[in-house]
């Protein structure tokens, strides 16, 4: 089996599926990953930080650094206490790809997908060398991937 990296979006429904990612996939390494875009609501902050408390789940809490023009986004690891409340991150995002919309859904995949694709990097791990779970609910059949297995 090959390790897992989960993405919890700090919801209740993204909690449940990582639990039960957690206690039933028997992985060589599982990780937990909340992607924070600086907009996050506060009490989805304090969700994430009760969850990983009350479970005992590590979460790794991960932010973009938005370099400029014709540089990847990078990660930054942070925590509850550290974690950007003020929405830069996203700003940051919107004034070098504009802001998202039907026709533009860049979001998703640069201030979450490639934050942790690049912290897995930084572990060592190979694009190829792990499964990545992301929830999607109900109402988001038309975000799934055409890759997704």
């Amino acid at each position: 089996m090959k390790p897992i990296c989960v993405s919890f979006s700090g919801g209740r429904s993204s909690a449940v599926m990582t639990s039960l990612v957690w206690d039933s996939y028997d992985a060589p390494a599982k990780h937990v990953c909340f992607c924070n875009t600086g907009c996050e609501h506060p009490a989805t902050l304090d969700f994430v930080r009760d969850f990983e408390e009350h479970t005992n789940i590590p979460v790794t809490w991960l932010e973009a650094i938005v370099g400029p023009l014709g540089v990847g986004i990078r990660h930054r690891v942070v925590d509850h206490a550290t974690a950007c409340r003020d929405g830069s991150i996203f700003l940051a995002y919107c004034r070098k790809h504009g802001l998202p919309s039907p026709s533009h859904k860049s979001c998703t995949s640069r201030l979450k997908e490639d934050v942790m694709r690049d912290w897995r990097r930084s572990l060592g791990y190979r694009d190829t060398d792990y499964l990545t779970a992301i929830g999607i609910r109900a109402d988001e059949q038309d975000r799934v991937s055409s890759r997704a297995e």
